[in-house]
């Protein structure tokens, strides 16, 4: 499977309005709800979470996964003076489970090993790339019953 980055621009806005949507939508089990309150939510989430990339990370890069030529999700990602941050990452539904995430988090531990910083991010509890992350070699730092503050040490 060969995938590349590209960094995102204005004209990207709309594959990751669809991404965001589509993925919040499976995260919130929002098929089912009435066509209107989906939409009026799922709009509402998209805006957070696009405003909680860049608000919380003033230096967050975004891209632009593509996997065999055609945009398949967006990895956003904080460099500091002394961390690497995982802001976010998501992946097509369709296109998870293949190794692209994988590859990506070994790249990016590949980076905190040549530049002596860790790696940080923020997921979940109930999110199965966790799971991912601890096979990786992420460790908690910090966890409550909804989230979980992990981290790569170089």
């Amino acid at each position: 499977m060969t995938f590349s980055l590209r960094t995102a621009g204005p004209e990207d806005e709309v594959f990751i309005e669809r991404l965001l949507k589509v993925t919040l939508a499976d995260e919130l089990m929002a098929h089912a709800w009435p066509e209107q309150i989906r939409e009026n939510l799922l709009a509402m989430q998209y805006h957070g979470r696009r405003q909680s990339a860049s608000s919380s990370y003033p230096n967050t890069g975004i891209d632009i996964i593509a996997i065999e030529g055609a945009d398949a999700g967006w990895l956003a990602v904080a460099r500091t003076e002394d961390s690497i941050h995982l802001v976010d990452i998501v992946l097509l539904s369709e296109h998870r489970g293949v190794g692209v995430g994988t590859a990506i988090l070994e790249a990016l531990c590949q980076e905190s090993h040549q530049s002596r910083k860790p790696v940080r991010l923020h997921v979940m509890v109930s999110n199965r790339a966790a799971r991912l992350y601890e096979r990786l070699g992420f460790r908690d730092v910090h966890s409550d019953e909804v989230n979980r503050e992990m981290e790569w040490l170089p």
